[in-house]
């Protein structure tokens, strides 16, 4: 009797474990949604398609780094469908919520790449000015995420600074040979590391011209560069590119400052035997679409 009794309770034991465990809330996997406005951008539209972007997803609170990384999110892949929206490039790239509910923070940063060096630092390298969207890197956050709530709203911000020259023909000086012209600065840091855990610029190196990009047939010309303050060296070099090779230097205006996501503008004009440029640049926001022009301090 007492043999039937121990398995009869058993058996009621084993009815209830596991009427409990249909009853336990099971946490879906909740894959992120991810919208990004960029506050301005170098070229006239928000966000191009197909444009890539880095994202990791990492512990409440916690810094960048290997064992701060959540559910394997660790560079991610995802990539620009329509406006603001993106898209993990591949299935593999999707990442997913915590399925244990916990909170979480997201950092984020365009251009994407894959050769991030140790300690996910991104390689800065602004030698080469012929693809401006290239150069813009971008970095946003989001902090204290649940999957409860699962659309990310990143704000990205710029971290480099962009030098605008607006240019005017003097007098005697045609478009064609306007068009000819090519403007370098010397003087400037072309790499450095960015930190994609602090946000923050480093190490920069690697004194060497920048030749600026000519965007409107020698009307205007701009440059992709790392923040600073102009001293002693940094210059811009005019060549007319004509069969004298004509070329002229201008000396930067000292103490004006290439500011984090700011446009320095300065107006020019050209002459057969001159250029005259502006004695101070105009600061002005880093915005779609900004025509960059404005009262200039002569």
């Amino acid at each position: 009797m007492k043999k039937h009794t121990l398995i009869l309770a058993v058996i009621a034991i084993t009815l209830i474990a596991c009427g409990e465990s249909k009853d336990d809330p099971v946490l879906p996997s909740v894959p992120i949604q991810i919208l990004g406005e960029i506050e301005t951008r170098t070229v006239e539209n928000a966000w191009n398609t197909n444009d890539s972007i880095g994202v990791f997803m990492i512990k409440r609170r916690q810094e960048l780094n290997a064992g701060s990384i959540v559910e394997n999110a660790d560079n991610r892949k995802y990539v620009n469908t329509l406006n603001l929206s993106f898209i993990p490039k591949d299935e593999n790239q999707t990442i997913y919520y915590p399925v244990n509910g916990d909170s979480v923070d997201f950092i984020a940063y365009f251009p994407y790449t894959k050769l991030l060096k140790t300690n996910y630092i991104y390689p800065i390298d602004l030698t080469n000015q012929d693809n401006p969207k290239t150069l813009d890197l971008l970095y946003g956050k989001v902090t204290g995420k649940l999957q409860t709530d699962p659309i990310l709203n990143f704000s990205f911000k710029h971290k480099l600074s962009k030098l605008v020259l607006e240019v005017e023909a003097g007098a005697g000086v045609t478009n064609e040979e306007l068009s000819k012209i090519t403007v370098e600065v010397t003087g400037m840091n072309t790499l450095a590391d960015f930190n994609l855990n602090t946000g923050e610029i480093q190490e920069m190196q690697g004194i060497t011209p920048v030749q600026m990009k000519n965007t409107e047939k020698g009307r205007r010309f701009e440059a992709t560069l790392l923040p600073c303050i102009f001293a002693e060296g940094h210059t811009l070099i005019f060549h007319f590119n004509n069969e004298k090779q004509d070329s002229f230097i201008k000396e930067l205006t000292l103490d004006d400052q290439l500011i984090t996501s700011k446009i320095l503008s300065y107006s020019v004009e050209v002459f057969r035997t001159e250029i005259i440029l502006s004695n101070r640049g105009q600061i002005i926001d880093w915005k779609i679409g900004e025509s960059n022009t404005g009262n200039i301090e002569f």
